[in-house]
Formats: structure tokens, sequence, C-alpha cells
């Protein structure tokens, strides 16, 4: 058995809605998480991503829930953005938002059909390329 400590990057989340960070601080508290994951107020153009590797989850507005549909656009470039200055990040996405592929330049690695509620969706997986 090896002894070889792996120590894993933090779980950082942010929004632009002080309400939901609020709830989600709630969510850490309960489920004893405080040590691990941190929320902050935080545009997703603001966002850090540190490491060679790691994933950005996102369940960002849908077409149904922002009504301006250039803001719509903006919003998920700046995650396609994100994403690709980061080769070794994967980028996970729930959305009813047909132009996402094509935004992030390429057909997801993996798409899955679900639901949020009555809003029928897909679940799209843009995978990174692995670095040593």
């Amino acid at each position: 058995m090896s002894n070889t400590v792996v120590i894993l990057p933090p779980i950082t989340g942010g929004d632009i809605n002080p309400k939901v960070l609020s709830m989600c601080d709630t969510h850490i508290r309960k489920a004893k998480f405080t040590k691990d994951i941190e929320v902050k107020l935080q545009n997703v153009k603001d966002m850090e991503l540190h490491g060679q590797q790691g994933h950005i989850i996102t369940n960002p507005p849908y077409g149904k829930r922002l009504s301006d549909k250039d803001k719509l656009y903006e919003l998920y470039s700046d995650f396609a953005n994100a994403y690709l200055k980061k080769p070794g990040y994967s980028c996970h996405l729930i959305t009813d938002y047909e132009k996402t592929q094509p935004i992030f330049g390429r057909k997801a690695d993996r798409k899955r059909q679900l639901y949020n509620g009555n809003i029928k969706c897909m679940y799209y997986q843009f995978f990174g390329r692995l670095t040593k």
C-alpha cells in the first residue's frame, strides 16, 4: 500500500446574485464542507482557474430564464473563453441553450438529455486535455 497523499484543488463557486451565494453557504455549512468549498460573488469573466487541470461545472441561465439573447450568448461565450484558456480543464454545462456547442467551437465530447424541473435540457461535457 502506498502512503502517497493526493492534494486536491479547492472547490470554488461563484455567482453574481448574493441570495444564491447565501443559499450555497447554508448548504455548505449543513453538509460540513466549509473547509473544502468556497463561494464568492463574482462574474464568470473574473473567474480564476488555478492549476493545470480542473473542472468548470455550471448550470447557467437558460433562454427561458434570461430573455435578452445577446446577454445569453455573451455569458456562454465567457464560459467557453475561460475553458479554452486552460487546455487541461473540462467544462460541464446543464442548459437548454441550443447554441452551446457552436459557441465552444466544437461538438461536446458527451451530451445527455435530461430535465431541470419541466425544462428539457442537455448536459454537455467538453473534456480538457490531460496534462502531466
